[in-house]
């Protein structure tokens, strides 16, 4: 596979790197790839082409590729990146920065060549902005984010469910590896064989949060431990002195920190193995979190602030510690490692051995290689339904998997399921077998001679259905899938619609399941996962279901949930966590649901939409109070006490 890899800077930053090593990684499993950067604006020898090139990988090109957007660049950078296309003849474009998305979209690719693929190194998602939305919905390919959370944020701006994939970034493993030299590495920091070392690697700037730390090991080093503090990482100007020594000197442990500079190379492995312990009091410009990924695979064991992509990155208590970015938390954290030798030999092991099965640059480049083949095999014409008319008038949408079978029409008669006045939902089957078993036909009449006006000017029920399947299911939500749409229009007024969508068997709804199953058994703890896990990616699109209830969720054969009846979801434009709360209700208060499979609800839930999980009973309670009100609006309007599911008056 021929891979280019863009990327809109000169400079080696916390971007530079990921994608350099990625693009070696790939060049090691056999593809032939090309990275390509921006051109310095003077001669100098640490630019990123320059560290690429050291890297290893073997084309290397300086383009006209700013880091930023100017109407005086984008011509150049256009006709740069057309000539680099043209003569290389890439597979996929992979675009390291917004920038060079934009510039390659600008450039026509993507336009029935190459894909055109986008990394997200945010863990929150995509950056805000028209400009990034855009982008995503219209000249984007495919995304790689480093995080769910992240994933989901590109679905809802646009990009097809399936055309996301989510690969943690990498690090060279076996460079960072556990060595056994620690009094060596030790010695050549000026730092005691027996003493407990607390790390921190960063930049040497207020917002890095040093202070922490210091404040931190002053408190430890006050309980007993025999701490000390080594700083790697430089500043500007006085930077150091400010920040760290004199800060240290009036906490009283001056005698105790360190400053060794900026570590690279050999340097900063030598610093690792020196650490018991590293702490990460905050995030610089890197989101993804380099520092605490190679403390990992190096065996550090690492306490950080439960904020960003750290909380993804460890496991509290296992790889790692999480705590609130407060000195004393931190600090208590310090002293109960110091105490316990046997745990923090655990976290070590257990660190290290994470960082080796996820953090692999070769399992890294596999992920991607095999998402570019998918993007390459699917055919992008498929995505769009095909348009027929009929002899009757009627203007059908038709999916493409459902064109086959559509040639010899919609059979008129079938099994009525329901129905009433200018309402009727009918199973109808295929004899011929072209598509398999059956199909289920909504059919929409005017129930009153309004409503031909009426929805000459807005969508109709059958319309809304088929637009909200079709969006639900590219953002990776499991419903009844849409296969064709069939509207009467005469004069511009509305005379009927019929939909087809698939029938999900053996149509048993969750209500019924839920009565009839065993609540403790296997199948029903995986059918409450999946259920979570399709609502997380229903809200997480930025939708919201005024009508979820257990008779609107079919169980299908393989004993996962399905939505259905979908002209009632709608996009949320306001308080996500308002809505979800809404619709959750409305699922508690139609199901009785025992409470250790709601907790198995809500833990896969919060985890999928990235909630810190110990907002669990927090989320909880809301949703009991909203279940309430639910009820008590609904007594009130009938005036019966009627039965309920999972709610006591």
């Amino acid at each position: 596979m021929r891979i280019l890899h863009l990327l809109s800077n000169w400079k080696w930053t916390e971007r530079s790197e990921p994608a350099a090593e990625l693009a070696l990684a790939e060049q090691h499993a056999g593809h032939d790839v090309v990275f390509a950067c921006a051109r310095p604006p003077m001669a100098c020898n640490g630019d990123a082409a320059a560290r690429a090139s050291e890297l290893g990988i073997r084309d290397v090109r300086r383009i006209v590729l700013p880091k930023h957007l100017s109407p005086w660049t984008v011509p150049g950078a256009g006709a740069a990146i057309r000539k680099l296309v043209e003569d290389f003849r890439p597979d996929v474009v992979h675009a390291h920065m917004r920038n060079a998305h934009l510039l390659a979209a600008l450039a026509g690719v993507g336009r029935g060549g190459a894909r055109l693929v986008r990394s997200v190194y945010e863990p929150d998602g995509l950056p805000s902005g028209l400009r990034e939305r855009l982008l995503a919905a219209f000249a984007c390919d495919g995304v790689v984010a480093i995080t769910a959370r992240a994933a989901m944020s590109a679905v809802r701006a646009g990009v097809p469910f399936r055309n996301v994939a989510v690969i943690e970034p990498g690090i060279d493993v076996a460079r960072f590896a556990p060595r056994g030299d620690r009094k060596a590495a030790r010695e050549s920091f000026g730092l005691p064989a027996d003493g407990f070392v607390v790390g921190v690697v960063s930049r040497i700037r207020e917002a890095r949060r040093i202070d922490l730390a210091i404040d931190a090991v002053a408190l430890a080093a006050a309980g007993g431990v025999n701490a000390r503090l080594l700083v790697c990482g430089r500043g500007r100007g006085d930077a150091v002195d400010r920040i760290v020594l004199r800060p240290a000197a009036a906490a009283g442990i001056g005698g105790r920190v360190v400053a060794a500079g900026y570590c690279r190379g050999e340097r900063l492995v030598d610093a690792y193995t020196a650490m018991d312990v590293l702490v990460y009091p905050a995030h610089g410009t890197d989101p993804s979190c380099r520092t605490v990924r190679e403390a990992m695979a190096a065996g550090v064991a690492v306490v950080a602030s439960r904020r960003g992509f750290a909380i993804d990155l460890i496991a509290h208590g296992v790889t790692g510690m999480l705590v609130e970015p407060d000195a004393a938390k931190i600090a208590s954290a310090l002293v109960r490692l110091s105490n316990e030798q046997a745990r923090l030999a655990s976290i070590r092991g257990a660190a290290a051995e994470a960082a080796c099965t996820r953090f692999s640059n070769k399992k890294r480049a596999s992920k991607s290689g095999a998402f570019y083949r998918q993007l390459c095999a699917a055919d992008r014409s498929g995505e769009e339904p095909s348009r027929v008319r009929d002899g009757k008038g009627w203007e059908w949408r038709v999916a493409r998997e459902f064109l086959a079978a559509f040639e010899g029409g919609i059979p008129e008669n079938g099994n009525l399921i329901h129905g009433k006045k200018g309402r009727e939902c009918l199973v109808v089957e295929f004899p011929d077998g072209t598509v398999p078993g059956s199909v289920v036909v909504k059919r929409h009449r005017p129930r009153v001679a309004l409503e031909h006006i009426k929805y000459a000017f807005q969508p109709t029920r059958a319309m809304a259905e088929w637009r909200n399947a079709r969006a639900l299911e590219s953002a990776g939500v499991a419903v009844a899938r849409a296969l064709a749409l069939g509207e009467l229009r005469r004069f511009g007024l509305w005379f009927g619609s019929d939909l087809v969508m698939e029938r999900v068997l053996p149509g048993t709804t969750l209500r019924e399941y839920l009565d009839a199953a065993d609540r403790g058994d296997g199948p029903c703890r995986a059918l409450v996962l999946d259920l979570a896990a399709q609502v997380a990616r229903f809200h997480a699109a930025g939708y919201h279901y005024r009508d979820l209830h257990v008779g609107n969720i079919l169980v299908a054969e393989d004993g996962t949930a399905r939505l259905i009846d979908l002209h009632e979801p709608r996009r949320a434009y306001r308080d996500e966590r308002r809505v979800a709360v809404d619709d959750l209700a409305r699922l508690n208060s139609s199901a009785r649901v025992p409470g250790r499979a709601r907790v198995m609800f809500l833990k896969r839930y919060m985890s999928l939409r990235g909630w810190d999980p110990r907002g669990r009973k927090e989320l909880a309670l809301e949703i009991d109070a909203a279940t309430k009100a639910i009820w008590s609006r609904h007594l009130r309007k009938h005036g019966t006490r009627i039965e309920t599911y999972g709610v006591s008056k």
